[in-house]
């Protein structure tokens, strides 16, 4: 629940003598909560009082549930991001145009820069790849459609690799994630 003035009282005589001391005469702060408790301590202080002052707890309360879904979503995206460059198989992300917008680490070991390059310069066929998922409808299971073996175009020249493609919905644009498995280990182990 957020505490009006008594709360800085109990915050410690170094902030409430500065606070004094800056002429603070109104305070408000409000918890902001996560699943798993108090993520943190929202607080505002001022030097008058104001038109509307009694709305301020209500305020903080609502600026600290956004601070909160801000938080968890960044914790959210960085855990995320873990798993997509810690994955084993190289990973792009592709636009409907056909180029590539993200690569995990893997695949920039994978391929030389595979930023802003066209899917089909490092992947044969891999236009058509994108265009198979994108042209399927959003229900369809298009996993043995998908998964294939080609040959690629990489970092260390021309190697066999399975790749699988799913579509995939990025703000108001549609794409495609690509994973790609080099399969020159597993045949080089084979023989």
């Amino acid at each position: 629940a957020t505490a009006v003035l008594p709360l800085m009282a109990s915050v410690g005589s170094r902030r409430l003598a500065a606070a004094e001391e800056a002429g603070v005469i109104s305070f408000c702060g409000t918890p902001i909560l996560g699943p798993d408790g108090v993520l943190g301590v929202l607080e505002v202080g001022g030097t008058a009082y104001y038109p509307g002052h009694e709305l301020l707890p209500t305020i903080l309360e609502r600026v600290a549930e956004q601070v909160a879904s801000f938080l968890l979503h960044e914790a959210s995206r960085r855990a995320f991001q873990h798993l997509f460059d810690r994955s084993p198989d190289g990973i792009l992300v592709v636009g409907e145009d056909g180029v590539v917008t993200d690569a995990n680490r893997r695949a920039s070991t994978l391929f030389t820069g595979p930023v802003r390059r066209p899917v089909d310069a490092l992947l044969e066929d891999g236009a058509a790849l994108v265009k198979s998922v994108l042209d399927a409808s959003p229900e369809a299971v298009r996993d043995e459609a998908a998964l294939q073996r080609c040959h690629a175009t990489g970092a260390q020249g021309s190697f066999s690799a399975e790749v699988s493609a799913s579509g995939v919905v990025m703000g108001t644009r549609r794409g495609a994630i690509i994973a790609v498995r080099d399969l020159t280990e597993q045949i080089g182990r084979a023989h």
